[in-house]
């Protein structure tokens, strides 16, 4: 009797379980897992269970035993949506965020009227959206990071009474702005929009200005035009306004100073002109005030001061003037991120700025700075980017001794500053433990005498080098190679003499590769998704060695830098053949040896080059045929112009059955030069007339500024017809 009883009350409960999930709910589960695979993820196993209930991300009223929740984010699905989750009717959230989904969403999901959380973001859906949304309890609703397009129609949020968050980022939306969600129910609960990264145009509309609650509202990386309309400022509960990357126009209104829970302000690359009006010093809990690359002008309001928990401060690639010297940046004790970049400042480096000491990062190139760099500025221990490119300063000998004891700098960027100074190389006045911290060092542009200096070999850590464009003499030191971590380098336009050492191609920088080198705090993300804005993806591994006096043959051992993408060794007087281990360098992207004196044919090899985009052999004395075939039928003759013993279909030159005599090389290691080769090359001396930029990859301050090329200071304010002229010189982009 108890075993039966046992037995009835398993069959009893194992019945409750089936029935804790609704049939139709279950077969509509299961269809939406059957249209959906995984990738680099375990599959959906939603067949073990008998109960949907317990299957992962399904989530439900037990009291009702119906599915309500439906989270599934990051799984790697892949495929459409099903529109049987239409039958889902009691679900109120849906989180598909970060997979792979792709399609029109299908209408039934449409029809989940109960849905409060509908999070489609970062996947690849399309199609337009409908004319209404017909969700009346919704409250967070993110569609961002697809591929949806269309306008949002007036009507669309008609329906809807909770919104809280709101999401379109990201996409490929047109038409106006959707100001209508603050004109209906919603307008008392919506807190946050976000419209960045679309295809939104014309004039701000009203509207956004009735949202009550409004916190955060994000519309840059559009198309907007027109002044921002004064309705606007009506939404007092703002902490976060975001209409950057647009064609705004117009002045900074005063009126900035009614929304005074403003925390972050960003307005950058628009056409705003005028100054910054007073009203600013109102905003009292700024934190971030991002203004670059406007129109701006005029002195820096003193009223700025009263923004004293402000971390970010960008003002970089406007017209502001004025003796920075003499602004007090000391009440901005919290400030981490200092830019005054490209714009017309004069006077010294402000001697409140050391009072700052969360300073993370100065930058103030490209403006009329004189003056030498003052000790106080090791009073910022947390500095670790300074970046004063093309200004007046003098002293290098000062300024290297200084920086060498900042202990956590990690990039020092001074190009265009100490002309015709000498580069000290004495170690002692290097801090013991100077610039071990530093990644990235620029000393460009400055027609700096002296040879390269070893101190340099201290700087265990760095990656980035940009020494062009000086008038450094002697050789290049083979203890560079011992750099492990160096992987771009540019020695270009100096006058460097001797031949490459081998030992220069040891670099481990170039042979094992490097992650992306990071900065210290830069940009803040752009929109409302995150990003990388401080790893510098773009600068890749490069050899810079052009514009130089340099002899002897290209080493065999450059085979061994297999991570180099850029390699320049043009303007010198290098001779003998093109090593043929160049082919080994898989991921070079560009060649240039042109006006050498190089001999022999160009390698068949390098045809395996499948990422070549840029090849330059000019002006040699190279003969044979130039290979057909890989990145070759995309050059064009000018790459080859300059050497009338080349011959091919490409120079319209036949090539004759008799082959040129080949110069060899000795031994059969192939990173190993014989010391028996005979040159017998005669070596054509000329004189090259005339200058190129040193090319750089990359952006350390991640925005699209030119590299600096030295021009006189005149060029940059003309008198012209009793005014000042202003023209624009960009600083370094580093």
């Amino acid at each position: 009797m108890p075993n039966s009883f046992f037995l009835f009350l398993s069959v009893f409960l194992f019945a409750s379980a089936l029935e804790a999930c609704d049939s139709v709910e279950r077969a509509a589960l299961s269809s939406f897992a059957g249209d959906l695979t995984t990738s680099d993820s375990p599959a959906l196993n939603w067949s073990e269970s008998g109960d949907c209930c317990l299957w992962e991300g399904v989530r439900c009223d037990r009291s009702r035993s119906r599915v309500v929740g439906l989270s599934l984010p990051r799984r790697g699905l892949t495929g459409k949506i099903s529109p049987f989750v239409g039958n889902l009717t009691s679900l109120s959230h849906l989180n598909l965020t970060g997979n792979h989904l792709t399609g029109d969403l299908p209408g039934e999901i449409f029809s989940l009227n109960l849905l409060r959380v509908l999070d489609l973001s970062d996947n690849r859906f399309s199609g337009a959206l409908p004319l209404n949304l017909p969700f009346k309890f919704i409250e967070d609703l993110d569609f961002s990071s697809n591929n949806f397009h269309g306008e949002i129609s007036d009507g669309f949020f008609r329906l809807t009474e909770s919104v809280v968050s709101l999401n379109l980022s990201n996409n490929n939306f047109n038409g106006s702005l959707p100001s209508s969600i603050c004109n209906g129910a919603a307008s008392s609960s919506v807190q946050a929009l976000d419209f960045s990264g679309n295809r939104f145009s014309g004039k701000i509309p009203l509207g956004f200005g009735k949202c009550s609650a409004l916190r955060v509202l994000l519309a840059g990386y559009n198309s907007l035009t027109g002044h921002i309309p004064d309705e606007i400022y009506n939404a007092s509960t703002l902490q976060i306004l975001g209409l950057h990357v647009n064609h705004l126009s117009g002045t900074i209104s005063p009126r900035f100073s009614q929304l005074v829970n403003l925390e972050h302000l960003e307005l950058r690359d628009n056409s705003f002109n005028g100054s910054i009006p007073e009203t600013i010093g109102h905003l009292s809990k700024l934190k971030s005030l991002l203004l670059q690359s406007n129109e701006l002008e005029g002195n820096l309001p003193k009223s700025l001061m009263n923004c004293t928990d402000l971390t970010s401060l960008i003002l970089r690639v406007n017209s502001f003037d004025g003796d920075i010297s003499s602004y007090d940046f000391s009440r901005f004790t919290r400030l981490r991120l200092l830019d005054l970049g490209n714009n017309f400042f004069t006077g010294i480096l402000p001697p409140s700025m050391y009072a700052c000491k969360s300073l993370q990062a100065i930058r103030a190139c490209g403006n009329f700075l004189q003056g030498q760099i003052a000790p106080e500025i090791l009073n910022l221990d947390s500095l670790t980017y300074v970046s004063l490119s093309n200004n007046n300063l003098t002293n290098i000998t000062g300024a290297i001794s200084l920086l060498s004891a900042s202990k956590n700098l990690t990039a020092l960027l001074i190009c265009g500053n100490f002309f015709d100074e000498t580069l000290p190389d004495d170690e002692e006045l290097m801090d013991p433990e100077g610039f071990k911290a530093l990644t990235s060092l620029a000393l460009c542009g400055s027609n700096l005498h002296g040879k390269i200096p070893t101190w340099l070999s201290k700087a265990e850590k760095l990656r980035f080098l940009d020494i062009s464009d000086n008038r450094f003499t002697g050789s290049v030191p083979g203890w560079l190679g011992n750099l492990r971590e160096l992987f771009y380098i540019s020695l270009s336009g100096n006058l460097l003499s001797g031949e490459i050492p081998k030992d220069f191609f040891n670099l481990q920088g170039l042979d094992l590769g490097q992650p992306p080198l990071e900065l210290p705090v830069f940009l803040m993300p752009y929109c409302v998704i995150s990003r990388q804005y401080n790893t510098l993806n773009n600068i890749k591994p490069s050899l810079y060695l052009s514009r130089n006096d340099l002899t002897g043959r290209i080493p065999r051992e450059i085979g061994r830098l297999r991570f180099l993408h850029t390699v320049d060794l043009s303007e010198n007087r290098l001779f003998g053949n093109i090593p043929d281990e160049i082919s080994y360098l898989a991921k070079l992207e560009t060649l240039d040896v042109s006006r050498n004196n190089l001999t022999g044919e160009i390698p068949g090899s390098l045809i395996s080059l499948s990422f070549l985009s840029e090849f330059n052999v000019s002006d040699n004395n190279l003969s044979g045929p130039v290979p057909a075939g890989g990145q070759f039928h995309t050059f064009t003759r000018a790459s080859f112009g300059g050497n009338p013993r080349l011959c091919g279909s490409i120079l319209e030159r036949k090539c004759s059955s008799e082959r040129p005599e080949m110069i060899e090389d000795n031994g059969n290691d192939p990173f190993a030069i014989s010391g028996s080769s005979e040159f017998g090359l005669g070596i054509m001396v000329g004189t090259i007339v005339g200058f190129s930029v040193a090319s750089v990859i990359g952006i350390l301050f991640l925005d699209n500024l030119w590299k600096f090329r030295f021009t006189g200071k005149s060029a940059q304010k003309q008198k012209l017809g009793g005014g000042m002229k202003k023209s624009r010189i960009h600083c370094t982009r580093y």
